[in-house]
């Protein structure tokens, strides 16, 4: 009853009030799961104390985002929530996306400290800047490694976490203790997770980043080998791509997809050629081809890509 009526109090926006109550609330419940008294401690208490601690810890970090005390404080409560119950999804999730602020706000003030250095030429450094740059380090990890949790414990797939886990991977993964939770991502949570975000990881199949690159040809296969035919068309419209490198990539992806499904990639790429037979006329595909070979040829001076490019056309 005290819980519903400090859930209440923080609805009706008297946050303050709300947060001295729960503040306040810990200790007597903590009293009744192990008592001073010598009585026998009540276990039914800590599934209710693990929810008010992750209530104190996502309240204290809505009031006080910037203060890093305050920032602390609401990460130990959500820790020791999670110690209470270890399985329980809004406690990983909690502290998954605490973490994830922290990053994206102390990257935000980095990349804006580049722009103001870069139009006013100036040499010297904010001290903050080495500040927010741990902060980015020691959030960073924690944040990967809360989303894969909540992912695997939360159901139908936990789409926000799993969109969140993917924008640190895509900017992060470089990075080797993100490489190495990725990797161990990629195992524990269920294939069928991923198949809700199927065009974002289409989408990075030709990164830069060859860790990425990798983790993310590996993430497909192993799609691939439970749902094929969730993956089969998107890798085809990939394999027209007017990038080399991303026809390239896709095509790595298809010949891994043939060991298993050898007549489903055939029929996917017999209907994404004639679609486009039917649906692009030859001299439109002349024009395309000829302005893309033209700026390999002039622009990037590559005579292979130019050939590359054109040499389909003539078959």
């Amino acid at each position: 009853v005290c819980y519903a009526l400090l859930k209440h109090i923080w609805q009706t926006d008297h946050h303050q009030e709300a947060l001295d109550g729960i503040r306040n609330f810990i200790p007597i419940v903590n009293n009744l799961i192990s008592p001073t008294d010598g009585s026998q401690p009540n276990p039914s208490y800590q599934a209710l104390l693990s929810k008010i601690h992750i209530k104190y810890g996502d309240w204290l970090f809505q009031q006080h985002s910037n203060d890093p005390s305050m920032i602390q404080i609401s990460k130990n409560s959500l820790n020791r929530a999670i110690e209470l119950a270890p399985e329980n999804y809004k406690a990983w999730h909690a502290w998954a996306n605490i973490n994830f602020h922290v990053v994206l706000r102390s990257d935000k003030i980095l990349n804006s400290q580049k722009s103001i250095i870069k139009s006013s030429f100036v040499k010297k450094i904010d001290p903050q800047k080495e500040t927010e740059k741990l902060n980015v380090q020691s959030h960073l990890a924690p944040a990967v490694k809360g989303f894969i949790r909540s992912i695997s414990l939360g159901k139908n797939g936990a789409l926000e976490d799993t969109l969140r886990l993917l924008t640190l991977w895509f900017k992060y993964g470089a990075n080797v203790e993100v490489e190495v939770a990725v990797r161990e991502a990629s195992t524990s949570v269920p294939v069928d997770t991923w198949l809700q975000v199927i065009p974002q990881l289409i989408a990075r199949i030709e990164s830069p980043t060859k860790t990425i690159r990798n983790e993310v040809h590996e993430l497909l296969s192993r799609v691939s080998q439970e749902h094929p035919q969730a993956l089969v068309y998107s890798v085809a419209v990939a394999c027209k791509s007017q990038s080399y490198q991303r026809r390239i990539a896709a095509e790595e992806i298809f010949s891994r997809m043939r060991s298993h499904s050898m007549k489903l990639v055939e029929h996917a790429l017999l209907v994404s050629d004639e679609l486009i037979r039917i649906a692009i006329l030859w001299h439109e595909q002349w024009h395309e081809a000829l302005d893309e070979a033209s700026k390999l040829y002039f622009g990037a001076h590559d005579i292979d890509g130019m050939i590359d490019t054109l040499e389909p056309l003539h078959k």
